[in-house]
């Protein structure tokens, strides 16, 4: 396969969705493969945790319809008109017991359900790529292994739309749902845009995973991450920074932001963290390497043009670390310290987010495009069609209404907004 010299890539900072549909998770995914293709990019990256967000278009049943809506009321960054929705339909939930992180979690606890996600998202992805002729590393999904357990793996496909293999997540300190299991494996995915290597999540605080992917030839080492814990973003951020400097590799490191909606109600917590593409200092020009970076509010775009043959001719260089690496001294340290047995997957749930970082300065606008996609709401419009629209399932509406004749809350809330 013939890679090119000078590669261009994108990566995508997304804001967390509950999508009803996967038409809409289509739809939102073809607005950056356009921008990204418009922009010449032959690179399209995806945060951690798509296949969770687009699980959630694919929940049937009432409670979990209900559950899917109410949830919507609680990110203050989606559109006025549905978090209008999702706060009607919040004391309907409540009242019905529906929680949309208990129902995707018991989703996810089914074999057959993994694998229709795991089809629709490789049909998704595999057209993306071949409609916008780019290399994509398209998030994470899970998918089925040796049941109960589920491993958890980013997708890759070239610009002909052929899905180039998988890498699973090979490091879990906190397992997302029951079942959640690491995989054993470490590859490097030879692409017209490069050798590269990919990480999910904690993986990257582990220094062994990407001298491993870099001694397997990988040019640029993918980071996806989806991290609700201000110490936690931080540390994997210094990481994959780390991991670059370490092995003198190009990098894109990707975040999901925003309310993340697979944990259980009470526990608000948002997503955070700093994308950003970077490479060697000595080649980037920037002390710190970073080429582009975006901030840990919003949501957007960051493009980049690397040079493969700059890369190849550094290592070439007598300042290069890897002329000075001693394999020899390494080798012996199979376990660098003592620890306990590793425990098995549970279900247990994170713990809430501490006060996110402060975002840096922005960036020019050679290196970003933003996205705010706020939708006001028609003045027109009132909480009673809203309501309407809502409640177009004849069975939903008779339960709700049958638990909520005594509902302090909904009639309070209902007054409100009249």
């Amino acid at each position: 396969m013939e890679t090119l010299s000078r590669v261009c890539t994108a990566a995508v900072q997304l804001q967390t969705r509950i999508f009803e549909t996967l038409d809409g998770y289509r739809a939102t995914l073809e607005r950056f493969a356009g921008m990204a293709r418009e922009r010449r990019a032959d690179l399209l990256v995806l945060p951690e945790g798509m296949g969770l967000l687009m699980a959630a278009s694919m929940l049937t049943g009432t409670r979990s319809r209900l559950a899917r809506v109410a949830a919507t009321a609680i990110n203050p960054r989606r559109p006025l008109k549905e978090r209008v929705r999702g706060f009607l339909a919040r004391p309907l939930a409540g009242a019905l017991g529906a929680d949309f992180a208990s129902e995707l979690i018991e989703w996810l606890g089914h074999t057959d359900n993994l694998r229709r996600l795991e089809e629709a998202y490789i049909h998704i992805h595999a057209d993306l790529a071949r409609r916008y002729q780019l290399t994509l590393v398209a998030g994470t999904c899970p998918y089925p292994f040796t049941p109960p357990l589920a491993l958890h793996g980013a997708y890759i496909f070239g610009p002909d739309g052929a899905l180039l293999g998988r890498q699973d997540q090979t490091h879990i300190l906190r397992p997302r749902w029951r079942g959640h299991a690491p995989g054993n494996r470490l590859d490097v995915f030879h692409t017209p845009a490069g050798s590269i290597g990919v990480l999910i999540g904690e993986d990257i605080l582990f220094p062994e995973t990407a001298r491993v992917l870099a001694d397997a030839g990988a040019d640029i080492l993918v980071h996806l991450a989806a991290v609700h814990d201000a110490y936690l973003a931080h540390a994997v951020h210094i990481a994959f920074q780390a991991r670059l400097i370490e092995n003198e590799l190009y990098g894109i490191e990707c975040f999901l932001v925003g309310h993340i909606p697979w944990l259980r109600e009470g526990q608000e917590t948002q997503g955070m963290g700093t994308s950003c593409i970077a490479g060697p200092a000595s080649i980037t020009g920037r002390a710190d390497g970073v080429i582009a970076v975006m901030g840990s509010a919003v949501e957007g775009l960051l493009v980049s043009e690397l040079s493969l043959n700059q890369l190849h001719a550094w290592w070439e260089s007598p300042e290069s670390l890897r002329q000075a690496v001693r394999p020899e001294l390494y080798r012996a340290a199979v376990s660098p310290f003592p620890r306990p047995a590793p425990p098995l997957p549970t279900a247990e749930r994170v713990t809430p987010a501490a006060q996110a970082p402060e975002a840096p300065g922005p960036v020019s606008a050679e290196t970003r495009v933003e996205i705010m996609p706020h939708e006001p709401l028609p003045a027109e419009e009132n909480w009673k069609a809203i309501a309407a629209e809502t409640a177009d399932d004849e069975e939903l509406v008779r339960a709700a209404l049958k638990a909520l004749e005594e509902n302090e809350e909904w009639q309070a809330r209902k007054e409100a907004w009249d």
